[in-house]
């Protein structure tokens, strides 16, 4: 665990401890390629906070295709030929939803600090983001 500065105090941190955000600032742990990664962002540079989907758009696209294919293959009589695009059609579908997930992006005028919250609902989502803009406000407000 980092050390906290003084008067710094956490205001949230996820489970498994590899995101905190405290009264002065936010830091991100993690393993990117086998490598130990640490971002730490001053509360204070903070310019913007997004959330985003990502989303592999490609798997998608090649579930049409599938479909589309296994339409026209249906209805020009090839109907074994149409079941593996069906397949294909279903398996590209699933990838493509399991692959979705939610990113908030914290920006300052030299950094982002990109937090995946893959799993998490909405309402976690909008509340951690919530969270992050109260503790920038409240910093700047003291200031």
């Amino acid at each position: 665990m980092r050390k906290l500065f003084d008067n710094e105090s956490i205001i949230k941190e996820s489970k498994d401890k590899e995101v905190v955000l405290t009264n002065r600032r936010i830091w991100k742990e993690d393993n990117i390629n086998g490598e130990s990664v640490y971002q730490s962002m001053m509360l204070s540079k903070v310019s913007s906070v997004q959330c985003i989907t990502e989303e592999v758009t490609v798997l998608l696209l090649v579930s049409v295709v599938f479909a589309l294919a296994g339409l026209y293959l249906f209805f020009s009589g090839l109907q074994q030929i149409a079941m593996i695009c069906g397949v294909g059609f279903v398996v590209f579908l699933i990838f493509y939803f399991f692959t979705r997930r939610s990113v908030v992006i914290i920006a300052s005028s030299g950094a982002k600090l990109k937090i995946s919250l893959k799993g998490f609902k909405k309402e976690a989502v909008a509340q951690f983001v919530y969270e992050v803009e109260a503790a920038v406000n409240s910093l700047s407000s003291t200031q």
